[in-house]
């Protein structure tokens, strides 16, 4: 039976995307086939191992927690990673990173591939790199100059706006 750490939540906005994502996975995962831990990141950036699932929602805030004090040691005892978080934290390859720089697996993109993908710039500029073909992009970092940009050039041609 492989031992499966199930990650979820995170200090992104879309921490209550990942919280929906976790409870799809928790009612459809084999439990004859994996034996499975769960860890929440509270909004605070806390991780803390959730020893009764069923009480997951929304706004978790769940009573029934014990601190991880060792978190790296306590990865290592599971045969993979399912790292459920959305937003910064993991899309952008910081928990990726963390993972392979202790040799400790997990499902998804690796690292890099999360950090070029995250950062749309960083994207576009690898698309350029490939010659790949994609949209004209403008980067633009000021509203005030974001708003000019709009009206003037974006009536005419197709433009995909990057905003940071």
């Amino acid at each position: 039976m492989k031992k499966v750490l199930i990650m979820f939540g995170g200090n992104s906005p879309e921490h209550n995307v990942s919280v929906k994502s976790v409870k799809f996975i928790l009612n459809n995962i084999n439990k004859k086939k994996y034996y499975y831990e769960v860890i929440g990141i509270t909004k605070k950036g806390e991780w803390i191992k959730i020893s009764n699932t069923e009480n997951i929602t929304d706004n978790w805030e769940i009573k029934e927690v014990t601190n991880i004090d060792n978190i790296i040691s306590y990865l290592k005892k599971f045969d993979i990673v399912l790292p459920i978080i959305h937003g910064n934290t993991c899309e952008d390859g910081k928990i990726q990173s963390m993972l392979e720089l202790f040799n400790i697996k997990y499902v998804g993109s690796n690292s890099y591939s999360s950090i070029v993908s995250y950062d749309k710039i960083l994207t576009k500029l690898m698309l350029l790199l490939l010659q790949v073909h994609s949209l004209h992009v403008r980067y633009v970092e000021e509203k005030r100059k974001l708003m000019i940009f709009l009206r003037v050039f974006c009536q005419y041609q197709r433009y995909i706006i990057l905003m940071k």
